[in-house]
């Protein structure tokens, strides 16, 4: 067997355009959503279904944290990342740059070596979907019990 991908799903506080709360007044709008990351697939395993199979994964781990919608982030020029998520009901919310984040102490050093990666600035797309709850009746769980590895 070999790994085909993998994803995760964290909440994350953000606004409802997907920011991250900086200001008090931003963080009084912001709540807990969770959010799809690193969601990745081999390449000798594309467009076999992995992809949807993952993302259908964390949704059901969102609805079994209580949560009726999902988020994520992907690069605006994936477009055939965007066009899998669009498909699967996930609309694009907003588009926001990706800040230059703050290096740590000594990170600058390791990356003039070479030792570390460099930050490259992207566009992000901010994808929201609102998902199906269960049908009265149905036990939370049982759609994790269906998910196939």
């Amino acid at each position: 067997g070999c790994l085909c991908g993998c994803a995760g799903v964290e909440l994350l506080a953000m606004t409802v355009d997907g920011k991250l709360p900086i200001s008090w007044s931003e963080r009084a709008r912001s709540s807990q959503r969770p959010h799809i990351s690193n969601l990745a697939v081999a390449p000798q395993r594309r467009r076999m279904g992995v992809a949807t199979a993952l993302v259908r994964a964390c949704e059901d781990i969102a609805r079994e944290w209580g949560y009726a919608e999902q988020t994520l982030f992907v690069d605006s020029n994936n477009d055939p990342a965007i066009s899998l998520y669009e498909s699967l009901g996930y609309q694009v919310v907003s588009y926001l740059n990706a800040e230059n984040p703050v290096p740590q102490r000594g990170q600058m050093t390791r990356v003039s070596k070479g030792r570390a990666l460099r930050w490259v600035p992207s566009v992000n797309a901010f994808l929201v979907k609102k998902l199906p709850q269960p049908e009265a009746g149905q036990h939370r769980g049982a759609a994790r019990n269906r998910r196939r590895y």
